[in-house]
């Protein structure tokens, strides 16, 4: 795996303190937390928007399970994000364990421009950490050409794994089914 070169200036370069050790931690237990392991779960393996227009779909239908899920793991990330960004959080541990937070960006990027019409902040700070470094770049470039092989080639983030959107159905008039519950 390559290694990001470590500057005087960067930021990372600087040891990570107990605190940042304990910021981590606290931040992965949160990952744990019930409801956000179904939020993940969701997110990670049932929703595959090939369209932004799956994904406002989704946006709109408030309240339900999904929508309030797919708000979970996209404001967990935001904020996690968001410590890097103004020095709280050490960006080295952030970079070492944050490789889903890069399979979440990467599953909405291509339809970022399209969902930035009606929702103008989302996913802008998780975009930021991503793409400011070229390690960052490098490893959505390596994820994408992995994982998402059929999105390179029809511009889809199904990722080659077909029509699922974890049980949104087509037209937004109807209401959610509901998914089965994880316990």
């Amino acid at each position: 795996m390559p290694k990001k070169s470590m500057s005087s200036e960067d930021p990372a370069s600087q040891s990570a303190t107990t605190a940042d050790a304990q910021l981590i931690l606290q931040l992965y237990d949160f990952r744990r937390e019930a409801e956000m392991r179904k939020a993940r779960h969701f997110i990670s393996a049932e929703f595959w928007p090939e369209s932004a227009e799956d994904t406002l779909r989704l946006a709109r239908q408030y309240p339900s399970t999904q929508n309030t899920w797919l708000r979970q793991v996209t404001s967990y990330w935001e904020m996690a994000v968001s410590f890097v960004l103004r020095g709280a959080r050490h960006e080295g541990l952030f970079f070492d364990g944050s490789g889903e937070m890069y399979c979440v960006f990467a599953k909405f990027r291509p339809f970022l421009p399209e969902i930035r019409q009606k929702l103008p902040y989302f996913l802008v700070t998780v975009e930021n950490v991503v793409m400011k470094t070229q390690e960052g770049r490098d490893r959505m470039e390596r994820l994408e050409k992995t994982s998402c092989p059929a999105q390179a080639e029809t511009g889809r983030a199904a990722c080659g794994r077909g029509r699922n959107l974890g049980g949104i159905q087509r037209d937004s008039t109807e209401q959610l089914e509901e998914i089965p519950k994880f316990e």
